[in-house]
Parts: structure tokens; sequence; C-alpha cells
């Protein structure tokens, strides 16, 4: 089956959305990227990085080095732009200097022979294969709208947040050469590559760029499937990152034919997080579910998502797991309820005030997504209807059917997993 019926010039793809630096202190690390045919690769590396006095945050002065690998040669250098040295203090013969442009935290390359870099500033760089700048793109404040800046940008004291289950790709478009950048939210930032300016879309700019996000879909969805073992129990995120940004855009696009693959994938317990807290902090728990304590499973919560916007039912597989808490930590488990005989939704009215944990896993399982206070499940019944269950520390404080489904409005579900 050919899933594009044009022909795309692919580059390096970044997805980034799981592990931004949410602290003060910022980690700029050392990057290489290679274009799609591994014909040229680039480079970005920091002393800072290899210092004998061990790493620090905010690292600078990267140099970048671009590689024809066929040849081996060196192609072009450029250094990150760096402020005047300065005293570190008044009696001190140490020096320091602020950048003029921030660190990368990403790289792309194409087999055209163009790099991108995207900064912590959010900005966007592009270089020729000569080694010259074509532009700095700040994106917040040229590709952004105001209303896109308030609604979907969150402020964070590592910066601003936004770039979770973003797509970042090469595009040729007749003899255009561009490159594209699809936030979460779907609207897509087209650049220039020659020009070095943002671009609206056309008609074929759209088409190209539709059919490169489906192709891109399906065949990591595909790989994602065959090669579920390798990956399926690792804890950092490295190779999981292109399967949960295919499996969030297959539902977002939408993408019909991935949902074979979502559904073989809707097994995999990958959790991309943990939480505890919240209003379970300082409550003693002895052989009881803390119903603010669990883990996220977070590959099925987005599969399930994307399942039931293609149509899909989901099987009822549980996308958070709550814990069995003891006052001894190492008695500690995870609480795994019996599975339920009848669809949850048919047990919806049977939730009540006042219930435990314990009594609401058996009759619902797991929820989709936790709040703060509630336990938020989508049921698959006709109609569609969300249950929302609220929460003190350790009862059901209140219980609501709410509708249209949560997962039907706007992006409710969509900023929950991306935040």
């Amino acid at each position: 089956m050919r899933y594009i019926s044009i022909v795309i010039s692919l580059a390096i793809v970044m997805e980034v959305f799981l592990c931004e630096a949410r602290a003060t202190d910022r980690i700029y690390s050392d990057i290489s990227a290679e274009s799609p045919s591994n014909r040229y690769r680039v480079d970005a590396k920091s002393p800072d990085n290899s210092s004998k006095n061990g790493h620090r945050a905010f690292q600078a002065s990267f140099v970048y080095t671009c590689f024809d690998e066929t040849t081996k040669q060196v192609l072009w250098t450029r250094s990150q732009a760096m402020g005047n040295p300065q005293k570190i203090g008044k009696d001190s013969t140490e020096t320091y200097s602020l950048p003029k442009e921030a660190s990368p935290v990403g790289l792309f390359v194409s087999d055209a022979g163009w790099t991108v870099i995207w900064t912590g500033w959010d900005q966007l760089i592009a270089v020729d294969l000569a080694g010259h700048d074509r532009c700095c793109i700040e994106l917040l404040k040229e590709g952004f709208t105001d209303e896109e800046r308030t609604k979907y940008v969150h402020d964070s004291t590592a910066g601003p947040m936004w770039s979770g289950y973003s797509l970042w790709y090469f595009l040729d478009v007749g003899d255009q050469h561009l490159f594209v950048v699809r936030p979460w939210w779907g609207r897509r930032v087209v650049l220039s590559l020659e020009s070095g300016k943002l671009l609206d879309e056309t008609q074929e700019s759209s088409r190209s760029a539709a059919a490169y996000e489906r192709h891109y879909v399906m065949t990591e969805l595909a790989k994602g499937v065959e090669t579920r073992k390798e990956w399926e129990k690792e804890e950092c995120c490295g190779a999981v990152w292109p399967i949960l940004n295919a499996s969030y855009l297959a539902g977002r696009l939408p993408v019909p034919e991935a949902a074979p693959f979502l559904e073989q994938l809707q097994e995999v317990s990958y959790s991309g997080s943990s939480t505890s807290g919240g209003l379970g902090f300082g409550e003693r728990f002895e052989g009881e579910v803390n119903p603010h304590s669990y883990e996220t499973f977070t590959l099925r919560q987005v599969v399930q998502l994307s399942l039931r916007r293609l149509g899909k039912t989901p099987r009822p597989l549980a996308a958070n797991q709550f814990y069995m808490e003891y006052e001894v930590y190492t008695k500690n488990h995870p609480y795994l309820p019996k599975a339920i005989a009848v669809p949850r939704a048919i047990n919806a009215g049977n939730v009540k005030v006042s219930m435990r944990a314990e009594q609401v896993l058996g009759l619902l399982g797991g929820p989709d997504f936790v709040g703060y206070d509630t336990w938020e499940y989508d049921m698959d019944a006709n109609p569609p209807f969300s249950l929302i269950v609220k929460w003190d520390a350790r009862k059901v404080t209140d219980v609501k059917k709410k509708t249209p489904v949560l997962w039907k409005d706007g992006f409710v579900r969509d900023e929950q997993i991306v935040r």
C-alpha cells in the first residue's frame, strides 16, 4: 500500500514532548543529527559538556560542525554567538560570557544539506550547505498567533512549554525547500529555507504536509509494533517518542488505517510518569489504596484516546495504576482489582459518595485521566459520556456525568496529555 502519492524529501524528524526540562536549571546536552540518507551529519558540542569539573546547567559556546559522510570532509563549522567575556568577581581571574544566541535543544538535517537549529529560546536558525545562516525565526513571536500563545503556550520556571507531541520535518513542494513545525494543536508553521521567511500554507503545501504526516504515522506505528520487545521495558523515553507522537497524530489528523497498529499497542504498559502527593500528602494509609498516588501508562492512554477518535472501542485496560500503601513503605505494591465482568459504563451509576478507592476500582477499573482531585472515565456507551469522580484525601465527594464526552470537547484531553 502506498501512503504517499507525491515525492517528498524526508529529513530527520525529532519528537519532543515528555522530557523537556521543567526545573529552573536547563541542561543543554551535545547533539548529533543525520540526514535520512546518512550523507550529512551535524554535531553540536559545548566545552561545558567536557569539563573536568563536571557538567553544569546552561551549557553554552556550542560549536556546530557539518560533515559529508561520503567524503569524510568537514563542510562547515559554526560557533554559537556569545557576548564579551566578563570577570566572575572583582578580584577573580575567571571570566564568563553570556550567550547572544540560545543553546540548541534540537537539530534537523535534510538530504539537500540544510540544517535547522532549534534553540532553547524557541528560535529556528536555518543554515545552508555552505554554512551560511539564512534566518533566525522567533517561533513564539513570529510563528504563533496571540491566541495560540495565550491558549497553548504555558510558562514555567524553565521557560515556555508547548512543544510536546509536536512534529518537525523538511518538505519539498515544487522547487521550494520548506521546514514545517506542527505543534500539537495542529496549525502548521511553514518556513521557506531559501528566503528565510515564514509562509502561509497553500493548497499544495497543505496537501504535501498532510501526506507526509500520514506516512510518518503509519511508518512509526508499524516500526513500533515490529520492535516492541526492544523498547517496551526501557526506562528512558528515547525510543518511545516517535511511537507516542505517531499514536497521538493518528487520532488527531485522523488516520483511520492506523487503527490495527493502535489496537496492538494498547497492550503496552510503558509508563511515562508516576505521581504522588496532592490531597493524599501527609495522610496515613495502612493497607489502603491512595487515590492520589498512581502510575500512568502513557502510551496506552494516548492510544486509547486515538482509538476513540477513530471510532473504535479500546479494550478495558487501565491507563492509570494505583498502589496499596502501608506505613512501612517497602510493603507498598500495585493494587490490581479483579477484572470487571460487564462494560464499565453499566457500573457508572453505582459509584457513590463516601466510597473508597478500592470500591471504585472494583466497579470501573482504573481511570483514563487523573486530575488534582478527580478520576475521569470516558465511557464507551450510546451516547458516550465522561464520568467525573471527585475526591477528598481518601473518599469520593461527588460523582457527575458529563456530555459531550470529554475526548470530543475541544482540546480538553489533549491538554491533559501534553502538559
